[in-house]
Order: C-alpha cells, then structure tokens, then sequence
C-alpha cells in the first residue's frame, strides 16, 4: 500500500507541477534523464543554470557531488557567481539541509550534498550573479549505498 500511495504522490507532483509550469514563461522543465523526474530549471532572462549528479544515482549517506554550472543565454560560462544549495525531500518534513559550494577553475561550482534517507529529493540552487539572482530546481533520488560482494 505504501508503494502504491507514493506512486500516486509522485504521480501527482509530476502532474502539477507540469500544469503550474506551463502558465510561466521563465520556467524550462525536461525529465532527468537517468531518474525520469521532472527537472524545474526556473531562470531569469540572463542565465541559464544546469545541474547534474555523481554518482547517479545518488547514494544517502555518502558525499555526491552536485555539478552545478551557469551560463548566460549567449553560452559564456559565469565565473564569480555566489552559489548556494539546499536540499529537502516534499514527502517527508525534516526542513532543509545546506551545503556549502565551491567555485572550481572551468566555471564549475560543486556541492557535496549527502541525503540522508531514501527517496526523492529536491534541490534549491540559487545564483548571484552581479546582484541578480538565478534559480533552479533539480529532483533527484537517493538510494543505500550498494557494496559489491567480496570487497
């Protein structure tokens, strides 16, 4: 039954936030392709920010590296951005975890983001950039750690 009832959540979730995307003009959504789940990347008109995952899927209790790079709508790459990341999971209320970001040297900004239970989670990345503020946010899974036999 709980499986069922998740599924229906989820399902739900999808649904709305499907209906709710299509009335904003400054939302660009597209499934994650390697968990399916419906990726809100909510921008202002000068930046585009992409977030990714490793390792995918994402495992709780372990450091995954959140990849998170911005662009702006010509493609430059945007050094010099103050990122920063919180995570929640919409199924369950255990408020917001923050994990700090730091800039590399190709424009990449990374978070080390560590779920620390089963399901589906978002992420809340914010960007300042020049006193503008980008927004995204990124659904993704955590699962247990699998450890290989014989190790």
């Amino acid at each position: 039954m709980k499986t069922y009832s998740h599924s229906l959540i989820g399902l739900f979730f999808v649904l709305f936030t499907s209906i709710l995307l299509s009335s904003c003009s400054n939302h660009h959504s597209n499934p994650n392709p390697d968990t399916g789940i419906l990726q809100i990347a909510a921008t202002n008109s000068k930046y585009h920010i992409s977030i990714n995952l490793s390792p995918n899927p994402t495992q709780i209790l372990h450091e995954n590296n959140m990849i998170i790079r911005i662009r702006d709508n010509a493609g430059h790459v945007i050094h010099g951005a103050n990122v920063s990341v919180s995570v929640s999971m919409e199924e369950m209320d255990h408020g917001n975890l923050n994990f700090a970001v730091i800039p590399s040297k190709n424009g990449e900004y990374v978070a080390r983001v560590t779920p620390v239970m089963q399901g589906t989670w978002i992420a809340d990345v914010t960007a300042m950039i020049s006193h503008e503020r980008a927004t995204a946010k990124y659904a993704f899974k955590a699962v247990r750690s699998i450890r290989k036999q014989g190790i």
